[in-house]
């Protein structure tokens, strides 16, 4: 089990969601669905180089995009950013990335391997 910090940052419309530990597909759904319920910003930063998804299977990434997808228009012009730095962590996001595209989902997506990064793109736009 994971321990997910949440920080936000007002001024940016940034909320992070920091995992920390093995983490679950339930978990990341989990923890969309409290975002979306407790009051979300534009843009949201999950940052997983300190998170273990050994317990996650390329299966599961279907589910974390339905959850996603249902809850993404409620977040017009939204952008989320996804910071890992494990190789089989960036294989499960990428195919995260592939799916979203095809499904066309609302929700402009990057993909990082550090947080400054992802905190660069949110400010380049």
């Amino acid at each position: 089990m994971a321990d997910i910090h949440k920080t936000v940052v007002k001024e940016k419309d940034l909320t992070q969601l920091t995992a920390i530990g093995n983490i679950s597909w339930q978990e990341i759904t989990n923890s969309l669905r409290e975002f979306y319920k407790s009051g979300f910003t534009t843009n949201l930063l999950w940052d997983f180089t300190q998170a273990d998804f050994t317990g996650i299977q390329s299966d599961n990434i279907r589910m974390i995009i339905t959850t996603s997808m249902s809850l993404a228009p409620l977040r017009k012009n939204g952008k989320t950013a996804i910071v890992a730095s494990s190789a089989y962590a960036n294989a499960l996001i990428r195919q995260y990335e592939i799916i979203s595209e095809v499904n066309k989902h609302p929700i402009n997506h990057g993909i990082f391997n550090r947080v400054e990064e992802a905190m660069e793109w949110f400010n380049s736009e």
